[in-house]
């Protein structure tokens, strides 16, 4: 059995015992406080496994060899790694619950990976060529995005989203950035 299913029964059992108390008569006033209490605590854990599921495929993606597969691929080289780690990619960006901003981007991307799977599968370099390209150089601009919105409440020196380059001090605007 998943590991997830008895959480989701926990959690459906909650549910129903909420919904239970909120439909009884004794006292409204008392059944629609919980119930607001609980719509909030629902929409944190939301939120927080919205963030979760992107944070795990950016860290997991992140440990793909996006650059090195792109460069081997541009070579006219196809390696026996490459067809499982796009497929990777391809399933994490087709099943992370990506947040209203990301969601365009990270559907941009899965079709680029899914486009390098169907041509890695076919062992046709040079249709494997443009796909690897966009997914290497995609991955870059996404990751910048979806780091930016993962970590926006963090301060600079925590890991947090950088100043923007107007606010940059004249000796900071002039370091090299890295991807």
């Amino acid at each position: 059995m998943p590991k997830h299913v008895p959480m989701i029964a926990f959690v459906a059992l909650i549910a129903a015992a909420l919904v239970a108390a909120a439909c009884g008569d004794d006292n409204t006033k008392t059944a629609s406080t919980a119930s607001n209490a609980s719509q909030a605590s629902v929409d944190d854990l939301t939120a927080r496994i919205q963030r979760n599921e992107q944070l795990f495929a950016a860290v997991t993606i992140g440990n793909v060899p996006l650059h090195d597969m792109d460069e081997s691929i541009k070579a006219g080289t196809i390696e026996a790694s490459f067809v499982p780690n796009v497929r990777t990619v391809v399933r994490l960006l087709a099943l992370t619950n990506w947040s209203a901003t990301l969601k365009a981007d990270a559907d941009a991307l899965h079709g680029h990976a899914v486009d390098l799977l169907r041509a890695l599968s076919d062992a046709d370099v040079a249709a494997a060529k443009a796909p690897s390209e966009a997914l290497h150089d995609g991955w870059h601009e996404f990751s910048d995005k979806l780091w930016g919105a993962l970590a926006k409440d963090l301060p600079p020196d925590a890991g947090g989203v950088a100043p923007d380059d107007a606010e940059m001090t004249p000796a900071a605007a002039g370091t090299a950035t890295s991807h």
